[in-house]
């Protein structure tokens, strides 16, 4: 007959579901979540992963990797705008 599909659980209004973002190639669990849970997950950018699961060795490397982007990015933008102050001070003090 061939592999059967996972059953999903049932599932409330005030809830979603997720499939778990573990990583692992072979996971197909999903996870319920409350909707105040699953904002507080996707503000903070945290995976949704099953309790039992850990986030895999690649997963925790692509979210380090996306956070330091981030961050390099914010950096960047700080810098453009204390060049930009600097040019603005030192036109006033010369103008």
């Amino acid at each position: 007959m061939g592999e059967t599909e996972p059953r999903l659980p049932i599932q409330s209004p005030e809830t979603r579901l997720f499939l778990c973002e573990c990583g692992r190639p072979d996971c197909m669990e999903y996870i319920e979540v409350d909707l105040e849970t699953v904002r507080l997950f996707v503000e903070n950018g945290w995976p949704m992963i099953v309790p039992e699961h850990q986030l895999s060795r690649a997963a925790e490397a692509r979210a380090w990797g996306a956070e330091l982007r981030e961050q390099a990015q914010a950096l960047r933008a700080q810098a453009r705008h204390q060049v930009a102050r600097a040019h603005r001070n030192a036109d006033r003090r010369t103008g």
